[in-house]
């Protein structure tokens, strides 16, 4: 293989969840950065996000949700009444979960529960869109789009198994990963727009800035798929990855059930690996990944471009001013359709685990609203 002509350390920082209960920061270029180990080890955390200021959200089999400010401390956690399985964070800081209690919950970003609705099924995967809309997947292979206010929206029945996963791109269009090997895309207002079956053992899937789809089985193929459901590109690692992420520069991170994980350019070139101690369960590479699509309507939106409309040229007599009038047309205007502002802040006294000294390794060659007031519980002092 070639020496990758990628600076290995362009990228963003990634996150990790292992069977051990760690959550590992690692950097750019391959380098564990901190680790948390939370309280005990008598837990597993089973899925991560990150919002765009660093902050870390894990949803864990204690029943809680634990928010992990960017150094690696520990702000707050959310009891829950059953094992947290699907998180995620929408641009303004509000957390959304799924657990085996059937129930999908927003809290806010002090960590006090917003809202609760009930689907009655294990949620396994949860996302949100640009607008604040809540995509829940249930164990009976139907996906739930919530209003930011809890009202059911819809319902997409694709008469498949388990959802998997859920990635949005930022034109709201939804991909639903199934545990039969299904992929649906569906649009935002829940018509089916494509299918495609992957390969076996694929755990998820991400979206692009591109709207386009990856995934890795486990024959060891990562594969593209254009927003058309075509395949655009396909990677052979020759290894059994069955997660995947994608950073804000489409660089392309994948992890298998032995600890490692791979960082691939966006040129398909491999950059590093590196090996942790146990299996990694879950991965996020950015709010890029599936679980913030928010984060492309600040960086990855298409830029906006003045236009002008008519060439003017200015006439001028003995005493006259020249007075051009031209007129642009903007081509894209992204707008936030709403803000909102945390008034709690806990305050927290838990400290990160010492890092672990691991190195990359570079390649040579329906339900009514239910308002609780249940809050956060801070780290005791």
């Amino acid at each position: 293989m070639s020496t990758p002509t990628q600076p290995t350390n362009i990228g963003d920082p990634i996150y990790a969840v292992s069977s051990d209960a760690v959550v590992y920061k690692i950097t750019p270029n391959g380098k564990i950065l901190w680790e948390f180990a939370g309280p005990t080890k008598r837990y597993v955390s089973t899925s991560i996000c990150v919002d765009d200021v660093g902050n870390v959200y894990t949803g864990n089999s204690d029943k809680t949700v634990r928010k992990i400010n960017s150094n690696g401390k520990q702000l707050w956690s959310f009891m829950e009444n059953d094992d947290v399985v699907a998180i995620a964070v929408d641009s303004n800081g509000m957390v959304i979960s799924g657990s085996f209690a059937g129930n999908v919950r927003k809290l806010s970003p002090a960590g006090v529960s917003i809202w609760e609705y009930y689907i009655g099924e294990y949620i396994r995967a949860v996302a949100t869109d640009v607008d604040g809309f809540v995509y829940a997947g249930a164990e009976n292979g139907i996906v739930y789009k919530i209003s930011p206010a809890s009202e059911l929206v819809w319902k997409y029945d694709g008469g498949v198994d388990a959802i998997l996963g859920i990635a949005v791109d930022y034109t709201n269009q939804v991909h639903i990963l199934s545990r039969d090997s299904n992929i649906n895309k569906v649009s935002h207002d829940g018509k089916l727009l494509w299918s495609y079956t992957t390969p076996r053992g694929v755990k998820s899937i991400s979206v692009d800035s591109n709207q386009q789809l990856y995934f890795a089985g486990s024959n060891g193929i990562i594969t593209k798929l254009d927003k058309h459901g075509n395949i655009s590109d396909t990677i052979d690692n020759k290894n059994k990855e069955s997660g995947i992420s994608i950073d804000t520069n489409l660089n392309v991170y994948a992890y298998d059930s032995s600890g490692r994980i791979i960082k691939i350019s966006n040129r398909n070139e491999n950059v590093w690996s590196i090996k942790l101690a146990k299996r990694v369960l879950a991965l996020t590479a950015s709010p890029l990944s599936g679980a913030f699509p928010e984060f492309w309507g600040k960086h990855h939106k298409p830029s906006v471009t003045a236009t002008p409309t008519q060439s003017v040229t200015p006439t001028v007599g003995s005493t006259a001013t020249p007075t051009p009038t031209v007129t642009l047309t903007p081509t894209l205007t992204a707008t936030p359709t709403h803000t909102v502002t945390p008034t709690v802040t806990p305050t927290t006294t838990q400290t990160i685990t010492p890092t672990r000294a691991v190195t990359a390794t570079p390649f040579a060659t329906a339900t009514p609203v239910v308002t609780s007031t249940v809050t956060a519980t801070p780290n005791p002092t």
